[in-house]
Order: structure tokens, then C-alpha cells, then sequence
């Protein structure tokens, strides 16, 4: 004869909890950040130093997907430009326009119909600089019962 004897699971609390499940808790904290929770800064700085040193992003088995580390230095080019390098041209002797979505100027392209010597249209570019990111991280995470959302962020954190 055998006896079957209930036994309810031990209650769980949050710091029980895995460290790639509290850090998707805290990436996904929204108002406040999680860098204005005090129970995140800890875990938050220790998944910063890990990815700093190579490691993966912790898994969490109950809190989704997370996909792999991206790395975007800059921010969108403002309207009406266009992100690219200059690139030395030997043909010309000097530097050429290239469009570039990783590029690090900030590009306004102006054709000059009839342009030098009455040669054809002449492209003109007034570059700046392109804005950088404080936060040039980032992965894609996605959860359960949750739009997919993307996590920026810095390796020395906030």
C-alpha cells in the first residue's frame, strides 16, 4: 500500500530568483528604470561586468527570449540626412561621400546640376559629425504575454 503525501511548493521570493531572470525583470522596469530600483543596481552591474568580459546574457527559462548582444554607436541621423563615411578616392586624389547605415557623419546631399566645368550634375555633401549613443547596447527581448522590446544600455550601466 502506498501513501501519497501532498507537499505545496516553498514560497518563492524575487531574490531567489535566477540572475537572468531578476536582469530581465529589471531591463524590462520601465518608470522607474532599473537603475532607479535599488534590488536591480547590484544584479544589473554584475550582468554589465559579465558581458564586458565576453559572457552571454543570462538565461531565464520562464521569461523568454533573449537575442544576442548588438553594438550601434550612434543615433539616427537627424531628417533630411543621410549616415555615411568620406572614403579616399585615388581616381580623384581626394575623399568621396559613401552612404554607410553604420557610418559615423551625418550627410545632407545636394545635387548641382551643371556642375564643375559643365560635366554633368555634381554631388555636393555638407557632413557633420554623427550623434553617439550613451547606451550603444543592446539585445532584443521578448516575453511572455508581451510585445518584443528592445533593452539599451551601457557596459558601466545606467
Amino acid at each position: 500500500m502506498a501513501f501519497l503525501i501532498g507537499v505545496a511548493p516553498a514560497p518563492v521570493n524575487a531574490q531567489d530568483a535566477s540572475l537572468g531572470c531578476y536582469v530581465l525583470l529589471c531591463a524590462a522596469a520601465v518608470n522607474p528604470s532599473w537603475s532607479g530600483i535599488p534590488a536591480c543596481v547590484p544584479k544589473m552591474e554584475k550582468l554589465f561586468e559579465m558581458l564586458g568580459k565576453g559572457d552571454p546574457w543570462p538565461s531565464c527559462p520562464e521569461g523568454g527570449e533573449v537575442g544576442g548582444l548588438n553594438y550601434q554607436p550612434y543615433l539616427p541621423c537627424p531628417e533630411g540626412t543621410v549616415a555615411g563615411t568620406m572614403v579616399d578616392n585615388s581616381s580623384s586624389g581626394g575623399e568621396e561621400w559613401q552612404p554607410n547605415g553604420n557610418g559615423n557623419l551625418c550627410g545632407q546631399v545636394t545635387t548641382i546640376v551643371g556642375g564643375f566645368r559643365n560635366e554633368g550634375p555634381t554631388v555636393a555633401v555638407s557632413a557633420t559629425a554623427r550623434p553617439t549613443r550613451s547606451d550603444p547596447y543592446n539585445v532584443e527581448i521578448s516575453t511572455p504575454g508581451r510585445a518584443p522590446f528592445t533593452f539599451w544600455f551601457a557596459l558601466h550601466g545606467s
